[in-house]
């Protein structure tokens, strides 16, 4: 039997004969260099399996390189061009036969993994496979300890038949997001969205059609594409867009940037553009980091994002629009819903907030029992005025408040009684953004 320490240096001489008999002065070409590799694996994974009962699972998964979570796994077949970029792995001891019956008779072959610390419980591993020469994917897989396979899920995929569609994912502790995308006529990309069960399985949450949920979807992907950004790493059911005005030569953009999600809460930066719908030219700009835009779902959900293009009439040349972020409590006996309002202008090539954070609606409530129940509600409406500060008209806050008590009366009736309030407030513009007047 070969010994641990000669099997790297009898595989790399292989490799090391197996490219010399190429070079004859010719250079071949990357699908060549493939089809050598998938003819080679046989003799590979013999040289591999003679070592299979010198290791446990337990030595072989903690031997594994580890990454850090969250993690986008995008691999595909161009992954793999380098041979040094393929790994010596020992498909049996990571039992892929039980996954792919065919694993052996078909030649299949391991290329790389890596593990994960989704849970102290179970092992994590991530492998890719290459199936044949055409196909290629990559599997999260979840053992136990002594190395049963509990569950999998696919995480990647990758094909050069028709190069037709492509499989990519984003890993986190409690989260697994699984974008499949097709190009048979035009981009359509459909989002599985997993859980991770304490025991290792893989619970299947939702799915989502991402060009029906967000709308103007192909000028929502450019956008990101301009912005660096993945579909993984927004919040498409927030995601939202709506034409600055009439002539449509302007698309308000605004795209959630996820941070932090676990499955109860997330945390999220802004990013708000302005962009040509028929050029895609993004003109203005805005992004707030989480601690500013205070995009942040707990137990109070941020249930919806909004563009609000009334007119705001800042002077003679100049108009704001506004982001309406609104937000729903989840107890029953203290309810709570919020909708605040920021507002914005162009300055330059970027998007400036003069208004921020107002409370436009807000209600909240307190059930201690039936018929013994309190709660508020305020509403604010907001008139641009004729005088200026700073060159930016004031703003004429209404505000409505609306108290409720409901209560037993002697007769065992329950009945309600309201007490309304009105005022009015302004905000003024100080050189930088609008504040309350003093």
């Amino acid at each position: 039997m070969l010994s641990s320490q000669l099997l790297p240096l009898k595989l790399s001489c292989f490799f090391l004969l197996l490219f010399a008999c190429q070079s004859d002065g010719t250079s071949s070409s990357n699908k060549n260099k493939e089809l050598d590799l998938l003819e080679a694996t046989q003799l590979e994974n013999d040289l591999l399996y003679e070592e299979a009962s010198l290791w446990t699972f337990e030595e072989y998964y903690r031997s594994t390189y580890a990454k850090e979570l969250p993690l986008i796994d995008n691999t595909s077949i161009d992954s793999f061009i380098d041979p040094d970029d393929i790994e010596n792995i020992d498909a049996r001891i990571l039992s892929l036969d039980k996954i792919y019956p065919d694993f052996f008779k078909n030649k299949m072959r391991a290329l790389s993994m890596y593990r994960l610390m989704l849970s102290p419980n179970y092992a994590s591993l991530v492998v890719c496979v290459r199936k044949n020469q055409n196909e290629q994917e990559s599997l999260l897989i979840n053992y136990t300890l002594d190395g049963e396979i509990i569950d999998w899920e696919l995480v990647a995929y990758d094909e050069i038949a028709e190069s037709m569609s492509r499989v990519e994912a984003k890993i986190s502790e409690y989260i697994l997001k699984v974008n499949h995308a097709s190009w048979w006529n035009n981009l359509e990309v459909n989002q599985e969205i997993f859980s991770f069960d304490p025991h290792g399985k893989i619970e299947k949450i939702r799915s989502i059609n991402l060009n029906k949920e967000i709308e103007n979807f192909y000028a929502v992907v450019d956008v990101m594409d301009q912005l660096d950004l993945h579909l993984l790493d927004v919040k498409p059911e927030l995601i939202t867009s709506k034409e600055l005005n009439k002539a449509n030569d302007t698309l308000i953009v605004v795209i959630p940037e996820l941070v932090y999600e676990d499955e109860f809460m997330f945390d999220l930066s802004a990013h708000i553009v302005l962009v040509h719908p028929h050029s895609g030219v993004i003109s203005h700009k805005y992004f707030a980091e989480t601690d500013i835009c205070e995009w942040i779902s707990d137990a109070i959900e941020l249930r919806k994002i909004t563009i609000d293009t009334a007119p705001y009439t800042l002077n003679e040349k100049e108009t704001a629009f506004g982001i309406r972020t609104s937000f729903v409590g989840q107890s029953r006996v203290n309810p709570i819903n919020n909708e605040i309002l920021s507002l914005f202008r162009k300055k330059g090539n970027k998007l400036e907030k003069i208004l921020d954070h107002l409370d436009s609606k807000y209600f909240s409530g307190n059930i201690d029992a039936e018929c013994e129940e309190e709660y508020y509600e305020e509403k604010r409406i907001l008139q641009m005025q004729e005088d200026k500060s700073y060159g930016l008209r004031d703003i004429l806050v209404k505000t409505s408040i609306t108290e409720s008590s409901v209560f037993l009366i002697e007769n065992g009736e329950c009945v309600t009684e309201e007490r309304v309030s009105t005022s009015e407030d302004f905000l003024k513009f100080d050189g930088q953004e609008y504040v309350w007047e003093q």
